[in-house]
């Protein structure tokens, strides 16, 4: 099926579908402060049925979720003459390679956001004049190295100059909660020896991680994501270095910012 060619939008009611709390939380304050109403879902199944019964200017699905993978849900809707068929659909995406992007145009996608999600590329994206070409385009995969920092300050300082304080306590609050869950995520697939897992909190943290000033904790993550190690010795050390830097990273979050 056909996508329509070009969208005159004013956007004014958004969806956001993203299973990492802290990541969804960011999106809908950044749109919020836009003036943009805002309902989110945080699995896939949601989503959907969400988008099957409610009309919206913008969805922005992450690709992988719980239950439906955004692509799937791209596919439904626009397969199916119900209120968002023609709507802008974009993918939030933490992989950028171009075999992803024809995957995800195939899909019936308008555009992707490179995770983390910038307000500057978000309200791009959202606008009539923004340009969904340059939106795909995400910065390198920074490599991990040792001396990275633990957290970038600077991060936190452009949260409160976009936020109210109780907004950037909140969400720096989501933060410290999901590293806890994801910690002890870390510590039952090592015990289990679940490569698998390590994956899944790997892909999770390499995104929230950047998007919250975790430098270390993110390109740590990302290596692991993207350039899977060789053995299930190797990925159960990184995962053991990677709870490690969780444990840091979350101290000195609760220390220094909140």
């Amino acid at each position: 099926m056909a996508r329509p060619q070009s969208h005159s939008l004013v956007t004014r009611k958004v969806l956001v579908a993203d299973d990492s709390l802290p990541g969804l939380l960011a999106v809908k304050a950044m749109l919020e402060a836009e003036g943009i109403i805002c309902d989110t879902a945080n699995d896939g199944s949601s989503a959907l049925a969400k988008a099957q019964h409610e009309r919206y200017d913008a969805l922005l699905l992450d690709e992988h979720m719980p239950g439906l993978q955004g692509s799937a849900i791209c596919v439904a809707l626009r397969g199916e003459s119900g209120p968002n068929q023609h709507a802008m659909i974009i993918s939030l995406s933490g992989e950028q390679g171009s075999g992803h992007r024809a995957v995800m145009d195939a899909a019936g996608f308008d555009a992707m956001l490179a995770k983390p999600v910038s307000k500057l590329a978000l309200v791009s994206v959202l606008s009539e004049s923004g340009d969904s070409e340059s939106s795909i385009k995400g910065d390198d995969i920074a490599g991990f190295v040792d001396d990275e920092a633990l957290l970038d300050v600077a991060v936190h300082r452009d949260m409160q100059e976009q936020f109210d304080p109780a907004t950037v306590a909140r969400l720096f609050g989501l933060f410290i909660d999901e590293l806890s869950v994801l910690s002890a995520r870390l510590s039952t697939a090592i015990d289990h020896n679940s490569e698998t897992e390590v994956m899944a909190v790997a892909h999770i943290l390499k995104n929230s991680a950047e998007l919250y000033g975790a430098k270390r904790l993110s390109c740590l993550a990302r290596y692991i994501n993207e350039t899977p190690p060789s053995g299930r010795e190797q990925i159960i050390e990184l995962a053991e270095q990677l709870l490690a830097v969780c444990h840091e990273t979350r101290q000195k979050v609760q220390v220094e910012l909140l």
